[in-house]
């Protein structure tokens, strides 16, 4: 989507329900931009392989807990989000490939998610 959703969305699932603590990480950080998920492509293939329409949508369902490229791409929207990126420049940046400089292990430990 190009755009904001014009609809609350559902929240994304709950992270505790998660036992990798990376999960847990990227659930949290995807539940406070998923109007900005919303807005990102994902490019794992969910799209095709499991209908999704967008990023949040890998995060409404349990899709991300077992993806890398999900977390990746939600991380980077989390943290382009803090820093003040606007949706569509986070979404040119996913598309260039910025997403894959994340690494996964970082988030490994519990981080406190505001």
């Amino acid at each position: 989507h190009s755009a904001p959703p014009t609809k609350p969305l559902g929240n994304t699932l709950d992270p505790k329900q998660f036992n990798d603590v990376a999960t847990q990480n990227a659930y949290a950080m995807a539940a406070q931009v998923k109007n900005v998920l919303y807005q990102e492509p994902c490019f794992c293939g969910c799209d095709a392989n499991d209908g999704h329409h967008s990023l949040y949508d890998c995060f409404a369902t349990d899709h991300g807990a077992s993806c890398d490229t999900c977390q990746a791409e939600a991380i980077y929207s989390y943290e382009q989000t803090r820093k003040g990126q606007t949706p569509a420049r986070i979404r040119k940046e996913i598309i260039d490939g910025e997403y894959k400089k994340v690494d996964l292990r970082e988030y490994a430990t519990l981080k406190e998610i505001r």
